[in-house]
C-alpha cells in the first residue's frame, strides 16, 4: 500500500512474518516524540523508534522529511 507523510502504516497481518512492525514517513515538523505519540499514544517510546532505525539515524536531530522509519511493535 502507499505510504503517506504523517501516518503510521501497519502491514496486513498475513503480510508479516515474525515480529510485526509498521512504517512511518517523516513529515514536516515531525520529531521522534510526535511520531511516538501518533504510533503509541505516548511520547515515551521515542527512544524505541530511534533504536529501531539506528541504521539510518544516529540522533533524534537526524530526521529528514520523506524518510521511512520502522515503528517497532
Amino acid at each position: 500500500h502507499r505510504l503517506s507523510c504523517g501516518s503510521v502504516n501497519r502491514p496486513a497481518p498475513a503480510a508479516t512474518s515474525g515480529r510485526a512492525f509498521a512504517t512511518y514517513v517523516v513529515g514536516r515538523n515531525d520529531n521522534l516524540s510526535s511520531i511516538s505519540r501518533k504510533a503509541y499514544g505516548t511520547s515515551a517510546r521515542a527512544n524505541d523508534i530511534l533504536k529501531a532505525n539506528s541504521h539510518q539515524i544516529s540522533s533524534p536531530n537526524a530526521l529528514k522529511i520523506g524518510m521511512t522509519l520502522v515503528i517497532p511493535e
